[in-house]
């Protein structure tokens, strides 16, 4: 998902113009987003164990036209909740409606439990509201991070 910041490119030249560094600038910005992303992704995440509220990390990613931010999991079963499974699952994901689910119950072996025929799970997304909830937020703190930029190059001059 993007998210398109108006009036961004115009504080980052004139930033530029300054001779500040519009690059740090943006990397400031992606990285205290990323930040509030992920944690907005652990609040969101449901608990079981908590393996996967604890895989849930962020990164950035420096290139020629800007910087990306990525917050994401590792685990092996993030997806199962994120978009649900099965019968169940149908229909309960609200972010996208081309989803597709298996119609087919199931077998499972559970430890400790045995054997069990599985209908899926409901989703219980915490990634896409993580960032879609918090897009005003994004955008804000990218504004004042290039905004502090070039008041602190004001201040400089």
């Amino acid at each position: 998902m993007e998210i398109d910041m108006q009036g961004l490119d115009a504080l980052l030249k004139k930033l530029d113009r300054m001779g500040g560094d519009a690059n740090m600038a943006l990397l400031k910005g992606t990285q205290k987003s990323t930040q509030l992303v992920q944690g907005t992704a652990k609040l969101l995440c449901p608990v079981d164990t908590g393996n996967l509220r604890v895989s849930i990390e962020r990164r950035t990613e420096v290139e020629a036209q800007g910087c990306t931010g990525i917050v994401g999991t590792n685990s092996d079963h993030w997806a199962y909740v994120e978009f649900g499974t099965g019968p169940k699952g149908e229909g309960t994901y609200e972010y996208r409606d081309d989803l597709h689910y298996t119609m087919e119950p199931w077998v499972a072996h559970i430890e400790g439990v045995g054997f069990r025929t599985l209908e899926g799970y409901p989703a219980r997304p915490f990634l896409y509201p993580a960032l879609a909830d918090n897009r005003d937020n994004i955008q804000e703190i990218y504004r004042q991070t290039v905004q502090d930029a070039i008041q602190g190059r004001s201040a400089n001059k």
